[in-house]
């Protein structure tokens, strides 16, 4: 279970309204948010822009594994790969603790997210009489979904998790079990490739059905396709999520420190802006709500304090609804 690093007192003054507090420096209060953003942990997001951006960079792809040299059949060399990885984590009698806990709601948040989409775009078809195109009621979904959750997942991803992940896991003195680690992430950037790609599909079907000029069976034709889309967007996000929670959040638990997690994460702050965190941690609360699983919700009980938990309504109220409430089914 992950501790408290930081005081209640601290995390007060950080996320309560700053006139109790008007004559605390500046650069304090600066100080204050930025420790209660580190505390949620969660992962970077920036405004909505080019699609273009979500391209895998060549340092994330890069790797000097045998997947990438197109060595052997790739289904097998990636099952000997896991097996060995598997052998591995299985010897260890007391794995460590893993605190990166944001990244991985994030992933829990996009995988909903997608299916979600796809939830929405059947309603539609369903209820094709009643469409109405000037509401873009899934262009303005995919625009979240895609733009601003999938976008945030593969930023933090691609500029600093997968890096400092092949640095900690793909690089040791074992070189076979460095060797399967290497060629996991590898399989790993391939599936965010697809998902990547997947997701430029949907943003672009997506803007079909908001088209007045085109005509209503293309309309219906790119709403049945989004639906289409989403259902292999949510598999293959539910795919990576398996993957790396079967074997890299074990790995990372095993190898690497608590000190060094928690400095990853003072890292991830960097990256991150406070408008968005919100909006995210909103998502990654519904997600694990919707898990029914009574661990993860004690652990993310544990894991955000009680000021930014209590914030959840509010933030929801005022910043999430406005943006992604489109998602929502219908009561």
């Amino acid at each position: 279970r992950n501790e408290r690093p930081y005081s209640l007192n601290t995390l007060e003054m950080a996320t309560m309204s700053p006139t109790k507090y008007t004559r605390m420096p500046l650069q304090r209060i600066r100080l204050l948010i930025v420790w209660c953003l580190l505390l949620l942990s969660l992962s970077a997001a920036g405004s909505p822009s080019s699609l273009g951006v979500f391209a895998l960079n060549s340092d994330a792809l890069s790797c000097s594994s045998e997947i990438c040299r197109g060595g052997g059949d790739i289904d097998s060399v990636i099952s000997s790969s896991t097996e060995t990885i598997t052998k591995f984590l299985e010897s260890v009698d007391l794995p460590g603790e893993f605190y990166i806990q944001g990244w991985r709601w994030h992933t829990m948040s996009f995988h909903r997210d997608c299916g979600r989409l796809e939830k929405l775009a059947l309603r539609l078809l369903r209820n094709s009489d009643d469409y109405d195109v000037s509401e873009k009621s899934l262009e303005k979904a995919s625009d979240y979904v895609i733009d601003f959750n999938m976008r945030g997942l593969h930023r933090i991803e691609n500029d600093l998790f997968f890096p400092w992940l092949r640095k900690r896991l793909a690089q040791g003195p074992d070189e076979n079990l460095s060797e399967a680690f290497s060629i996991l992430i590898d399989k790993l950037n391939d599936d965010r490739q697809k998902i990547v790609q997947l997701g430029i599909a949907v943003k672009d079907q997506a803007k079909i059905t908001s088209n007045s000029d085109i005509s209503e069976s293309k309309r219906l034709d790119a709403i049945s396709r989004v639906a289409q889309l989403s259902a292999s967007l949510s598999s293959k996000a539910r795919s990576v999520l398996e993957l790396e929670e079967k074997f890299l959040i074990p790995a990372v638990a095993t190898f690497v420190s608590e000190t060094d997690q928690k400095s990853f994460n003072n890292r991830v702050i960097r990256k991150l802006g406070i408008l968005e965190s919100r909006l995210h941690l909103v998502g990654m609360y519904d997600a694990v709500q919707e898990l029914d699983d009574k661990s993860e919700r004690e652990l993310f009980k544990e894991s955000i304090p009680y000021i930014p938990r209590a914030m959840i309504p509010r933030w929801r109220r005022n910043l999430y609804e406005p943006q992604a409430s489109v998602l929502d089914e219908p009561e």
